[in-house]
């Protein structure tokens, strides 16, 4: 987490959380790296994307499935925006389908980080292979 508050550039703190994530592929986990040209415009970036397989409440029965929870956008004129997952408990074991909110630029997103000291997952529901 240091490092990432110690990035000076859009591009220095994308580039220390894909290190960061690359160690990521455990069992329940998916982290990938991508170029992409996003439908919203017509510009090239990479994405970086966090997924989880979490439990989701479906009536009485739980189902799991991957959800992206994280998405770090690098776009190509340097901008830096970070698009999370929020989750609200459904039933005893399980999660409602995420909402997401999303943060424009290194200082705000640096800061989000510091406020919440990077906790920003589910932690009562996350994977055994991510807590353990």
């Amino acid at each position: 987490m240091r490092d990432l508050l110690a990035a000076q550039t859009e591009t220095e703190f994308f580039i220390r959380m894909c290190a960061l994530l690359k160690h990521y592929h455990l069992k329940d986990i998916k982290s990938l790296t991508e170029l992409v040209t996003l439908s919203t415009s017509p510009r090239l970036a990479l994405e970086l994307t966090l997924s989880l397989l979490l439990p989701h409440a479906h009536g009485q029965a739980i189902g799991w499935s991957y959800d992206n929870v994280w998405t770090f956008t690098l776009y190509a004129d340097g901008t830096l925006s970070w698009r999370f997952a929020h989750f609200d408990k459904a039933g005893d074991q399980g999660l409602s389908t995420p909402t997401y909110s999303q943060l424009e630029g290194l200082e705000v997103i640096q800061q989000r980080l510091r406020e919440t000291s990077g906790e920003m997952l589910p932690h009562d529901f996350l994977p055994a292979s991510v807590v353990s």
